[in-house]
């Protein structure tokens, strides 16, 4: 088992804040088997948008949190490297990371919770995976292409290879900064995102 902690951080007013302001910080919470970031205060909860997910199911985007739910739930989580899912709800936090509610994340989502191959960390962009990324964005494929090419030129995604049922071809999420610990993914020194 290659168990690694990952300290979740983000350049946002309020990181690593106390309640009552929690806005903007970053946490894991158990119960759900997500990453989730306070967005504001209603009444005497927060409204916390959930950013990736360990386990795929039929979840809500959002949930609402007590300032002692928010208080209490860490900001590391400790992942095993052989775990797929746990390494893409990573990936996708370093996605939002890099570019908040935008495309790039929207896309980075669909990729790694809808159309990622069960087990793996691989993608197929096939002819229905493309429609439905198209679905999802509402770009052509032009812009898939550039929404692609960003995360391959942040080192998000490595590829793409000859995909045998055709189409764009298979890519693969990477996380830039893990050492390599048998599964395809590098380290560059650093245990935090």
């Amino acid at each position: 088992m290659n168990a690694r902690g990952f300290h979740i951080a983000a350049s946002l007013p309020g990181i690593g804040a106390t309640v009552p302001d929690a806005r903007g910080r970053l946490f894991y919470l158990p119960r759900l088997g997500a990453v989730l970031t306070a967005e504001y205060r209603t009444g005497d909860h927060y409204r916390c948008a959930v950013l990736a997910r360990r386990h795929l199911r039929p979840q809500p985007r959002h949930a609402l949190l007590s300032d002692t739910e928010i208080a209490a739930a860490p900001s590391t989580i400790t992942i095993d490297a052989d775990d797929v899912d746990a390494v893409a709800m990573v990936w996708l936090v370093q996605v939002w990371q890099r570019w908040r509610a935008g495309l790039v994340y929207l896309g980075g989502r669909t990729l790694a919770e809808d159309l990622r191959l069960p087990g793996t960390l691989v993608t197929d962009i096939d002819r229905p995976a493309l429609i439905h990324l198209a679905t999802v964005t509402r770009l052509r494929a032009p812009g898939i292409a550039c929404l692609l090419q960003r995360l391959l030129t942040a080192d998000l995604l490595a590829g793409p290879r000859p995909n045998p049922h055709g189409g764009w071809g298979s890519y693969t999420l990477r996380l830039p900064n893990l050492d390599d610990l048998g599964t395809g993914l590098t380290r560059a020194g650093r245990d935090h995102l």
